[in-house]
């Protein structure tokens, strides 16, 4: 920008100047835009549908137009989708947080209330269930089954990272957030589904009291494209249940759910085992079911 003379003889080119009584220094202002384009970014895995128990190979290329984000940080995460879809969670954007368009102002902010004002960490109500060809029980539930920090790129922008997936049946929606430098920021997501094709969905009650009768049991899901007649055992410890084994005949891309009878729940923690076989295919599922002592309240009249 130009500028003319001491007090200026008159506004520059996208500027204006603001005059006094008494000579005093001009005073100049000027504001425009700047575009800053957004690194380029890919994520994926090395395919779409996996069972549980799987490896999962995580592909990330990043770069800023023709030239490769050698050595960015990233942060790579899953998260179940359900319990995503409880806060309507978005996967952090620090681009838009650094250089999205701002009008002209000043804003005073403080990280304080961000930090006490954290929802507590939920947990999806109820754990999933199951695939064909594993005699596998399966018992191992994370709504959370990747989180790295502290990974970088390598010298072409790429960074390959693989992880475990654990026995949820469900979707994951695997995010990546990435930083090359002051002025390079970009974030990534893609989805991963976990299924098979016979799998048990564990329906029961959160919990039992001393007494208690429920009736309760398992959905068994065919995800095959042709019917399926299942066979469905149930087993528990800790509490009665009765009915078990059960035979059902489950339409293509159906469900039929298998109730069982529960009582004489026992004081402590009960666990439930269920199976569900059709020829070659068949999963198991393991959860455990709390109880709550029940507390007698006793009352008296003067």
């Amino acid at each position: 920008l130009r500028l003319r003379g001491a007090h200026g003889r008159g506004p520059a080119s996208g500027l204006s100047q603001r005059r006094h009584a008494r000579p005093l220094p001009g005073l100049y202002r000027a504001q425009g835009q700047r575009g800053v384009p957004p690194p380029q970014r890919g994520l994926g895995t090395d395919q779409q549908s996996y069972q549980p128990g799987q490896q999962v190979t995580v592909n990330l290329k990043a770069s800023q137009g023709d030239t490769p984000a050698a050595g960015a940080r990233v942060v790579l995460y899953a998260v179940d989708h359900g319990v995503l879809s409880l806060t309507d969670y978005q996967t952090p954007n620090p681009y838009e947080r650094f250089w999205g368009p701002r009008s002209l102002h000043v804003l005073t902010a403080d990280a304080r209330t961000q930090i006490l004002d954290r929802a507590a960490l939920l947990a999806k109500g109820a754990p999933a269930g199951g695939d064909g060809g594993s005699d596998s029980m399966r018992s191992r539930f994370e709504t959370t089954p990747l989180w790295e920090a502290e990974l970088e790129t390598d010298e072409n922008g790429v960074l390959v990272h693989s992880f475990t997936l654990p026995d949820n049946l469900t979707t994951f929606r695997l995010m990546a957030v990435v930083d090359h430098g002051e002025q390079a920021f970009g974030n990534a997501e893609s989805e991963l589904q976990v299924s098979r094709p016979l799998l048990a969905n564990p329906a029961l009650p959160r919990f039992l009291r001393d007494g208690d009768q429920a009736l309760a049991g398992v959905v068994v899901h065919n995800n095959r494209e042709k019917e399926a007649t299942v066979l469905v055992n149930a087993s528990a410890t800790g509490l009665s249940l009765s009915g078990s084994p059960q035979t059902v005949t489950v339409p293509a891309g159906g469900a039929v759910e298998v109730p069982f009878a529960l009582t004489d729940a026992l004081q402590g923690q009960a666990s439930l085992e269920f199976s569900v076989s059709a020829g070659e295919y068949q999963d198991q599922v393991r959860v455990a079911l709390p109880d709550r002592k029940s507390t007698r309240l006793n009352s008296s009249h003067h």
